[in-house]
């Protein structure tokens, strides 16, 4: 084929790919959307749709003074979550007898540790139960079974509405309990970089963090157990 006409047939296929390239990646970063849920563009809360970020000390800006929440774009895509988005529950089973009252999610999961080559090691709490199960039956009788991971943890999307959950392990009491999933009512502000800040309100901090269970299981000797339901955090 003539030289000319193989740069002509490259130029021509290049043309017709980029769009398609350009949507496809698009499309990948689009988020799940559920019946009610409505997608909008906003300025962006952090410059107030300026796209500068702000300096830190002596003039210093990581992204080229960009602001690393819109990616100096200065509008953000944000969700506002109708009736049915699910939320993300991140939960932890653990022995009564190794918690207090002022434990949580976020105080029984694996602490990174310092390592003296490579990623930090994960240090797993030592009253963690792995392998308990649970199961979550939802008001509507759909019913879900969770096998938690050998640190004792389980990450599931829920939707919203009031669950009947049983909890079970070896050597332990059965415990039954409810939980509730709250409709989420704030939006989703989906950035390029997250800002770690304290939210204003519980339903702020369930749309930013999800919800976090803790389950506690006694022995057979013991007095029940008990379930605990919070926000979610960073």
């Amino acid at each position: 084929m003539n030289p000319r006409a193989v740069r002509f047939v490259v130029f021509a296929f290049v043309l017709v790919l980029a769009p398609v390239a350009l949507w496809i990646v698009y499309d990948l970063r689009s988020p799940d959307l559920w019946e009610g849920d409505v997608l909008e563009t906003r300025d962006c809360r952090w410059c107030a749709g300026s796209g500068i970020g702000e300096s830190e000390g002596e003039g210093y800006a990581p992204t080229g003074g960009r602001c690393s929440s819109c990616g100096g774009t200065g509008r953000v895509r944000v969700v506002v979550p109708g009736p049915n988005r699910p939320t993300h529950v991140r939960g932890a089973v653990v022995r009564a007898e190794m918690v207090g009252p002022l434990d949580s999610y976020s105080t029984v999961k694996p602490q990174a540790g310092p390592s003296l080559a490579g990623p930090p090691s994960f240090r797993r709490h030592d009253g963690t139960i792995g392998g308990a199960r649970l199961t979550f039956r939802h008001d509507d009788g759909e019913t879900r079974e969770v096998e938690c991971t050998p640190y004792g943890l389980f990450h599931e999307t829920m939707r919203p509405g009031e669950y009947e959950v049983t909890i079970s392990a070896p050597g332990r009491q059965t415990l039954a309990g409810s939980i509730t999933v709250p409709i989420l009512s704030e939006p989703i502000w989906l950035e390029e970089g997250r800002v770690i800040y304290e939210p204003e309100s519980g339903a702020e901090a369930r749309s930013l963090y999800g919800l976090e269970v803790l389950v506690a299981l006694a022995r057979d000797s013991d007095e029940a157990g008990w379930v605990r339901l919070e926000a979610g955090a960073p």
